[in-house]
C-alpha cells in the first residue's frame, strides 16, 4: 500500500514538473511571437505613415495644379 502511495505521488509529482516546464515553454514561445508581431505591426504602421504623406502631397500638388493647363505639367 505504501508503495503505490509513494509512486503515485511520484508519478503526480513528475507530471506536475513536466507540465510547469512544458506551460513555460509555451508562454516563452507565445511572448516571442507576440514581440514578432509588435514589430510587423509598428513597421507596417510607419509604411501606411509614409503612404499616407506621399498621398497627402499628391493631393495638395494636384489641386494647386488644377487651373493649369496640361502642357504645362510637364
Amino acid at each position: 500500500m505504501d508503495d503505490a502511495l509513494v509512486g503515485c505521488l511520484l508519478l503526480f509529482l513528475v507530471s506536475l514538473v513536466w507540465f510547469i516546464g512544458y506551460h513555460t515553454r509555451t508562454k516563452r514561445g507565445h511572448y516571442r511571437r507576440m514581440q514578432q508581431l509588435k514589430g510587423l505591426f509598428y513597421a507596417l504602421l510607419s509604411k501606411q505613415e509614409a503612404l499616407n504623406q506621399k498621398t497627402a502631397i499628391s493631393n495638395e500638388f494636384h489641386s494647386t495644379q488644377s487651373g493649369v493647363p496640361s502642357s504645362h505639367l510637364l
